[in-house]
């Protein structure tokens, strides 16, 4: 049993967690967790900030611990969400697909679309991928992740103007996709429109990117010091 100050460690973390003020969160929900505290959100919380950070095993371990309690359902949702992003970025890619799979089956959202959608590409799937991700766009046509995705499948297709229509779309709904801009300076790249080319690289470079991308901040650079050779 959690002691009364694993309990308010809890609470000083969600309050702080509330307040963006990761930092100090992490710290509390340390302290509570270390101290027997199992709350359902705040494990969930703890392993969220985790998961940002790139510290998948943990982030694992944490939302391993809330799968097996009694959640609500939009706990329930997230947990199973979160974990199948964990094992996508540990490299379980086929354990990160039957969950999303089995998850889109109870509830569908703009999240589990994205989410396996991109997964089925991942795998390799790309004809699998391309059919549920267009299916995904009669469920939201606006949706920047899924038009990432079918840019992204058309892309490793080498059919770079559908792809380039697609990366286009997405960058309509946001502007400051790192990803997409990666692969539409790629498109460029092969095209050998070098300028255009380091204007998307450029940009990308500046878009926050996190662990979660699916490109990282040194294969943006890479590109960059390459072309600028």
């Amino acid at each position: 049993m959690a002691s009364i100050f694993a309990n308010v460690y809890a609470f000083l973390g969600n309050l702080n967690n509330v307040i963006n003020n990761t930092q100090k969160a992490e710290k509390y929900y340390c302290k509570a967790y270390n101290k027997g505290c199992r709350q359902p959100y705040m494990l969930l919380a703890y392993g969220l900030i985790k998961l940002k950070k790139g510290e998948f095993t943990e982030a694992k371990q944490l939302f391993e611990h809330s799968n097996k309690m009694s959640l609500s359902k939009n706990l329930d949702i997230s947990c199973k969400m979160n974990l199948a992003l964990a094992d996508w970025k540990l490299g379980n890619l086929d354990d990160a697909e039957k969950a999303l799979r089995k998850l889109h089956k109870e509830f569908r959202s703009s999240l589990v679309y994205g989410s396996l959608g991109y997964i089925l590409v991942e795998n390799g799937k790309l004809e699998e991928a391309l059919e549920y991700n267009m299916e995904a766009l009669d469920y939201d046509e606006n949706d920047h992740v899924v038009l990432d995705n079918i840019g992204q499948i058309y892309f490793r297709m080498g059919e770079y103007d559908k792809a380039e229509r697609y990366f286009e779309s997405a960058l309509k709904e946001k502007d400051d996709l790192a990803d997409t801009l990666y692969y539409l300076g790629c498109i460029f790249e092969e095209r050998g429109n070098v300028d255009q080319a380091l204007k998307s690289f450029k940009k990308a470079e500046n878009c926050r990117i996190t662990p979660l991308n699916t490109v990282t901040r040194e294969q943006i650079k890479v590109k960059i010091d390459n072309l600028n050779k």
